[in-house]
């Protein structure tokens, strides 16, 4: 069993209109991905990026949870991952090395990290799960726990 913190780096308060319009998006596949990961027997902490204030939040939440692996997996069909993609790919490389520099192992999938993988692992990621990732992330977390 693995302690593994699930999370992603769409934060709502980096995409002004969308922020405007008060309506924020579930972050579905990364739930499912919590869900799927905990139901396998690992200890899994979750971090929803959509609401949170800044990067303060997360890096308090790593702490808290201590995990041995952290999967950054964001949603292929939620059009707000295209969104100020700088942004939310800065936020997610500073993430990414935040966890690796702990001692985390990092696994990375959506599509700007299908996209553009050596930008994660250049962040520090360890893995980068290129297009729907769900198999060779459950596939490689087993591995990882044996």
């Amino acid at each position: 069993m693995l302690s593994i913190l699930v999370c992603h780096s769409y934060f709502l308060r980096f995409d002004e209109k969308q922020r405007e319009r008060a309506k924020p998006y579930p972050p579905l596949a990364t739930l499912q991905v919590a869900s799927m990961l905990r139901a396998a027997g690992h200890q899994v902490a979750f971090f929803d990026a959509m609401l949170a204030s800044g990067l303060a939040e997360y890096h308090a939440e790593l702490r808290a949870a201590r995990p041995q692996v952290v999967v950054f997996y964001e949603d292929n069909y939620n059009f707000l991952s295209k969104m100020c993609l700088g942004k939310m790919r800065e936020a997610c490389c500073e993430m990414i090395a935040s966890a690796h520099s702990g001692g985390a192992r990092v696994l990375a999938a959506g599509s700007d990290a299908s996209d553009a993988p050596d930008r994660y692992l250049a962040a520090g990621a360890d893995a980068v799960l290129l297009g729907e990732g769900l198999a060779a992330l459950m596939a490689l977390v087993d591995r990882l726990s044996t």
